[in-house]
Parts: C-alpha cells; sequence; structure tokens
C-alpha cells in the first residue's frame, strides 16, 4: 500500500463528483488510508461508497484565515500524497505549504511548478478519463471507461420514466414544447413519467404542463426530495431524460439508462457514451435547435 493520500476535489458541483468516482475507487483500494475533501452535500452522494467514512466536508475556503487553517490542518494531517481534482493554483499552493510530499494535479492555471507529476488537461476528453490520468502518472490502476455509483438496492420499475424539464443554467434546459412531444409519446407507449429536479427549476415544469395532453400520468418530485431520496429513484427508473446536469450522471453511476442533450457544452467531455446512455448532441449553442423526433427516437 502507499500510505496516507489525500484527494481534493472541486468544491460542490455533482457532475464533477461523480466523474471523480473512477479516480477515488483506485486510490481507496491502493493507499493504506484516504481522506477526501469535499463539500458537505457529497458525503450523501457517497454515502453507499466503501469510501463514504473518507470524506472530509471542508467548506469553501476564503481569505487569508482560511488559507491558512486549511495548510495547518493539512501540515498536522501529514499526508504523503495528493490528488488535486480541482485544479486551481490556490488548491496546489495549499498543499505545497503543508508539505505533502506529492502533488498530483493537471498543469492548469499555471500551478505546474507547485506539483510533483503533472498532466495536460484536454478540454475535449471524457473528464473521467482526464481525472484517471491522475492516478497514471504514480502508476495507480483506474478503470476510467464509465462512472461508479454503489446501488443502494431499489427495484427498478422498467415503465416509469424520469424527466428533468430543468437546469440550473437555462442554455441546458430541453425546451418545453420537444419535452412534451416526449412526455406525449411515452404516455402512448403506456409509461407514466416523474419529473425530477430542483425546487429552483419548478418554473420549467409549468411551462411544460400545458403541452401535456395527460397529466394523470405524472408525478411532480421537483424539490420534493433529498440527494440521496433522488437518487433512489432514478435507480429506480426504466430510464431517464435530462440535459446536462448533475442527474444524467448520476444515473451513469447507478447504470440507469439515461438520454442526456448537449448544447454548447463539449459531449465528449460530459457525455457518457457507452451502453446503456445514449448521448444528443446538437452541436450548436442554441439548445432550441432540438427537434423533438430525436427525444422520441431516443426511447427504447
Amino acid at each position: 500500500m502507499n500510505g496516507k493520500a489525500l484527494v481534493w476535489l472541486k468544491y460542490r458541483f455533482i457532475g464533477d463528483a461523480v466523474m471523480a468516482t473512477p479516480l477515488l475507487r483506485a486510490v481507496y483500494s491502493s493507499h493504506d488510508q484516504c481522506v477526501v475533501i469535499a463539500a458537505s452535500h457529497l458525503s450523501n452522494l457517497f454515502g453507499n461508497e466503501p469510501y463514504a467514512g473518507c470524506i472530509d466536508p471542508v467548506g469553501k475556503i476564503s481569505g487569508l484565515a482560511g488559507f491558512f487553517r486549511q495548510v495547518k490542518s493539512l501540515k498536522r494531517a501529514k499526508f504523503q500524497r495528493v490528488f488535486l481534482v480541482n485544479r486551481s493554483a490556490r488548491s496546489a499552493l495549499i498543499s505545497r505549504m503543508a508539505g505533502i510530499s506529492e502533488r498530483i494535479g493537471h498543469d492548469t492555471e499555471g500551478r505546474g511548478a507547485l506539483l510533483t507529476h503533472r498532466a495536460s488537461y484536454d478540454l475535449d476528453k471524457f473528464e473521467a478519463s482526464c481525472y484517471g490520468d491522475l492516478a497514471r502518472l504514480v502508476n495507480l490502476s483506474c478503470d476510467d471507461s464509465r462512472v461508479f455509483l454503489q446501488s443502494s438496492g431499489a427495484e427498478q420499475a422498467p415503465d416509469l420514466v424520469g424527466v428533468q424539464p430543468g437546469s440550473t443554467a437555462l442554455h441546458k434546459a430541453i425546451p418545453p414544447t420537444q419535452l412534451a412531444a416526449l412526455v406525449n409519446e411515452l404516455h402512448q407507449r403506456g409509461k407514466r413519467v416523474v419529473f425530477l429536479g430542483g425546487k429552483e427549476e419548478a418554473s420549467y415544469l409549468e411551462a411544460l404542463y400545458p403541452f401535456i395532453l395527460d397529466l394523470s400520468k405524472t408525478e411532480n418530485l421537483i424539490g420534493a426530495c433529498s440527494l440521496q431520496e433522488t437518487m433512489r429513484k432514478i435507480e429506480s427508473l426504466g430510464q431517464i431524460f435530462c440535459g446536462d446536469t448533475g442527474l444524467v450522471h448520476i444515473a451513469a453511476g447507478l447504470g440507469t439508462p439515461s438520454v442526456s442533450v448537449f448544447a454548447g457544452t463539449p459531449a465528449s467531455k460530459w457525455g457518457h457514451h457507452y451502453e446503456p446512455h445514449q448521448v444528443i448532441d446538437v452541436r450548436s449553442n442554441d439548445i432550441a435547435e432540438l427537434k423533438a423526433e430525436r427525444l422520441i427516437e431516443a426511447i427504447r
């Protein structure tokens, strides 16, 4: 085994955290001790993982006082290695000042001189494989062909299809008329639809409702579920449709068949191009160019 290792994730974002799961598994399985710096809500995301007990829910570091508190904390922990999934210069500088002897990360933000092991960052390469490159820098085996989230054992309902009508970013939300055509087609095929998303996405569903022919075949869970409850619901679905959001990455990790739509974001980097998932690349910055037929064709 390789001593005590730290994995410093990006702050807050679910998609980035899920993309790091191959690296997390590789580091956890090959070191005597592993600690993962992550936002507190990511503890729930990794709740069924073998490294769940390794999460250190550090808040966002701000100001000089927070900077030096983190330096002191890491110095006291005496890590031998740090894998800097967080690509900031600040995280590299903190790790250097904390005396961590092996600092492994991407050569971004001009921080190369602060790292002992550097990998170039490819803007088009599958993000999980970019993180896997960090493991390979120190000769760790890492299967980054897909992402992984441990199943909770929820029973699957093949006729239940999830749809996320909104997004935290407007350019990632599938237009309501196109999405309604999909929902109506699903109903014609005997499927029930459950709407998922955060409470801030309720307005997207309100815009969608007038175009749905039979609301009795739908269930609205937007803003009604915790992260863990959302994960169990996604695991129970026969399929899920959404934009480039955290939910599609959770579905990929859990193995729930997904259809994701990308516009203005590189699908090669953030899409899951392997079974049982489908990626629709609009190849434009305007998601309104998505045709309803492309969504309907993705129904299996």
